[in-house]
Formats: structure tokens, C-alpha cells, sequence
């Protein structure tokens, strides 16, 4: 589900007010961005370690995502680099 969010700018600083509903539990998150898509994505920060193996996947990932055809991504080959002194 998308969603807007307002930007704002405090000097050097960008700040994101996230949507009711959307807020993030803690003090910390986990920011990444993505490269290809240029994407910024914010990540609630677990608790422990056992707890973000304990993650059901489910409730973060669309349905959607990954499907069959965007699995398939052809035969695969490996690439060896031979080095000769």
C-alpha cells in the first residue's frame, strides 16, 4: 500500500512526516536506499536478533511481489576468471 508523506527541510536536515497508521515503533529505524530505483527505504529496527528471525515475512512483503515470472530470470552460468602467471 502507498501512501503520501510531506517533506520538510530544517537547514541541511530532511525530514519525512510519515502517515497515521504508517508510524515506526522505537528510537532507531534502518534506512537504505535503493540504487536502482533510487528509493529510500525506512525499516523498524527489531528488538533482537531472535526477533527479526521470528519476522513473518508475510505481514511486509505485498503479495505481489516476486512473482512467478519475475522469479524466473533465465538459465543461469557461472563465469570463471583464470589467472596465469
Amino acid at each position: 500500500m502507498y501512501e503520501k508523506a510531506q517533506l520538510y527541510f530544517d537547514g541541511s536536515r530532511q525530514l519525512v512526516h510519515l502517515p497515521e497508521g504508517m508510524m515506526l515503533k522505537g528510537n532507531d529505524i534502518y534506512v537504505r536506499y535503493d540504487t536502482f530505483s533510487g528509493d529510500v527505504i525506512l525499516s523498524r529496527r527489531p528488538m533482537s536478533w531472535e526477533e527479526f528471525f521470528k519476522e513473518d515475512v508475510r505481514e511486509i512483503v505485498p503479495a505481489d511481489f516476486m512473482s512467478p515470472a519475475d522469479r524466473n530470470q533465465g538459465e543461469q552460468t557461472a563465469t570463471f576468471l583464470t589467472i596465469t602467471e
